[in-house]
């Protein structure tokens, strides 16, 4: 069997999204940006409100994936506290960094603007009480 190459900051975004997962650590947001084809991991406080990511000159990077409290929450109590916890969430994240990297695609290569406005059409919406 053959194995994947994985950049480094695609393996340092998934160790440090398994540390926060396995503590329950929520205290930052984990992102995995796409700059001119390198994989790197970045994070930011919790509460850190941003729209796009640049880099020092100011050009836009590819969001591929965000860990926040909310997933890294769910994460946590469903890999549970045993020894199948690690690979558990190894798995997970590698799942979800992978679509991730799909949906970005589509994203950015293709029309974004279009893009928004369907995934904006697609927020969820509470119900109201009578």
């Amino acid at each position: 069997m053959r194995k994947n190459f994985i950049q480094k900051g695609e393996q340092e975004f998934i160790n440090g999204v398994v540390k926060a997962v396995l503590k329950k650590d929520v205290s930052k947001q984990h992102i995995l940006i796409d700059h001119s084809n390198v994989l790197k991991y970045i994070t930011y406080p919790k509460d850190h409100k941003f729209d796009d990511i640049v880099d020092n000159y100011g050009r836009p990077a590819k969001m591929l994936c965000v860990f926040s409290e909310r997933l890294i929450t769910d994460f946590h109590y469903k890999a549970g506290n045993d020894d199948l916890a690690r690979p558990w969430a190894r798995k997970a994240i590698k799942s979800v960094i992978e679509h991730g990297k799909k949906v970005s695609k589509d994203y950015y290569e293709n029309n974004y603007e279009e893009f928004r406005k369907e995934a904006g059409s697609m927020k969820r919406t509470e119900p109201k009480e009578d």
